[in-house]
C-alpha cells in the first residue's frame, strides 16, 4: 500500500512539475495499449504474463500466502491428492478422532469441494507449480476480463490491472 502510494505520489508531482513531458508519456503508452488492444489474443496474453510478473516482481513485498480459512486447507488438500495421482485418499484409521471443516472422512479422506480448483492448481510441491500463484493470477485475470466486457470502456481497459488488496 505504502509503495503504491509512493509511485501515485510521483506522478502526481512529475505531472505537476512537468506536464508536458507526462502529456508525450502517457500519449505514448495510450498509442501503445491502443495498437495491441487490436488483437484480442495478443492482449490477453500480454494480460496473463503481465500478472504473473507483476506477482513475481512482488515476491519481497508481498511474501506467500499461509492458508488461514478452512476453505483453503481443503483445496490444498485436493491439489496434493491430484499432484500424487489419486481421486481420493484412503481414510485414516482414526478418522473419527479428527475434526475438521470442509473434508469427507468416510468412505475416502477427500475434499468436500468440487475438483475444478484443485486440479488448476495441484500442488505446491508438485514439479514447477506453485498453488497460490494460480489462485492469484485467475482472481485478476478473472476480474479484468469481466471488466473488459463493458461496452463503455476503451478497447485497452483490460490491461490495466485493478488490485482489490
Amino acid at each position: 500500500m505504502i509503495f503504491a502510494a509512493a509511485i501515485t505520489a510521483a506522478f502526481l508531482l512529475a505531472a505537476f512539475l512537468f506536464p508536458r513531458a507526462n502529456e508525450a508519456l502517457f500519449g505514448f503508452l495510450e498509442r501503445v495499449f491502443e495498437k495491441l488492444s487490436r488483437s484480442i489474443l495478443l492482449s490477453m496474453a500480454a494480460l496473463f504474463v503481465g500478472v504473473i510478473a507483476v506477482r513475481l516482481m512482488l515476491l519481497s513485498l508481498l511474501p506467500v500466502p499461509q492458508p488461514g480459512i478452512h476453505d483453503e486447507f481443503s483445496y490444498l488438500l485436493m491439489a496434493d491428492t491430484f499432484a500424487h495421482g489419486r481421486l481420493a485418499n484412503p481414510p485414516h484409521p482414526m478418522w473419527m478422532s479428527f475434526e475438521t471443516f470442509h473434508v469427507n472422512w468416510f468412505p475416502t479422506y477427500s475434499s468436500m469441494y468440487p475438483p475444478a480448483q484443485g486440479v488448476s492448481s495441484r500442488s505446491p510441491n508438485a514439479r514447477f507449480t506453485l498453488a497460490w500463484s494460480f489462485v492469484d493470477c485467475r482472481s485478476d485475470v478473472r476480474r479484468n476480463l469481466l471488466d473488459a466486457l463493458r461496452l463503455d470502456a476503451p478497447r485497452w481497459h483490460f490491461l490495466v490491472a485493478r488490485s482489490s488488496h
